[in-house]
């Protein structure tokens, strides 16, 4: 009897035990679910740590930001945060957009916007930023064939590019550095030649060339301006991006006196000059 009822304690001993064991693997394998399903539906950490740092080194007078202190950025809709629909192959989400235009953010531009690595528009317009634009903004991407970086930084108060001032060919930095960089990037007599298909940014000296068009048979010359840049490019042999109207104004005649310049093509160099032959050939047709 004694030893009958010493096996039945045993067996309830061990049922509730393998009963309590079952229920903790239960707690674990869900746990474990929790957490792989909780990485995998928010935002790369190195992503998230940039984003703070951009928001710190902004100043927002109107805390347009405020949602950025709780929650995850693609999971808890931050303002201005744009994110890739799905994730990659490591189970995170990564930013895909970063609008903050039009917040009248002042300071200067966080370097931390390199550190997107995913990032394929960035519109900081309209806002009171000054300070250097740093170039590692865009020299530190690497896009495949099909991608594009759009960067748009107009109307704010930058004073100038800090580092290289190469821009890859499928990354669109807009109008307002390009200047930045004509002001920047050429020691005279060099300056910065028009965009050509070989590329969008090099120095090179140009022709000038004094020029008078004897009674013409107009009195308004804008909208005849990109055909006459067609016909005379066409009638010195060459391509339309070499040749620049810099000025024109009318004189008693009536005439139209213009200064033209004339760039070189690009030939894989830094620094660009006319040859002689070229030179002569030119000044030959006028």
């Amino acid at each position: 009897m004694t030893d009958n009822l010493g096996k039945m304690v045993y067996l309830g001993t061990l049922q509730l035990s393998s009963g309590k064991l079952g229920r903790n693997i239960l707690v674990c394998l869900c746990l474990s679910l929790l957490f792989i399903s909780a990485n995998s539906s928010r935002t790369h950490p190195a992503e998230v740590s940039a984003l703070r740092s951009i928001k710190g080194s902004l100043i927002d007078p109107y805390n347009n930001l405020r949602n950025w202190n709780r929650g995850d950025p693609c999971t808890s809709n931050w303002t201005g945060i744009i994110c890739h629909n799905s994730t990659l192959s490591d189970n995170y989400f990564h930013i895909k957009e970063l609008l903050l235009d039009n917040n009248n953010f002042s300071g200067d531009l966080p370097p931390q916007l390199s550190e997107l690595p995913h990032l394929l528009i960035l519109s900081l317009a309209n806002n009171l930023l000054v300070g250097p634009v740093p170039s590692i903004i865009w020299q530190n991407r690497t896009l495949n064939a099909s991608e594009r970086l759009i960067l748009d930084f107009e109307n704010n108060k930058f004073s100038n590019i800090s580092g290289s001032l190469s821009v890859p060919p499928n990354i669109t930095i807009g109008e307002i550095l390009y200047a930045q960089m004509r002001m920047q990037s050429c020691p005279p007599p060099y300056e910065y030649a028009p965009a050509s298909p070989a590329i969008r940014c090099f120095c090179a000296a140009p022709l000038y060339i004094g020029y008078r068009l004897k009674s013409p048979s107009f009195s308004y010359f804008l909208p005849y301006f990109n055909t006459f840049e067609e016909n005379l490019s066409s009638g010195l042999g060459l391509n339309l991006y070499q040749l620049q109207i810099d000025s024109a104004a009318w004189q008693k005649g009536p005439r139209l006196r213009m200064y033209l310049k004339i760039f070189p093509t690009y030939a894989n160099k830094s620094e660009q000059l006319l040859n002689r032959s070229e030179v002569e050939r030119i000044l030959s047709l006028f």
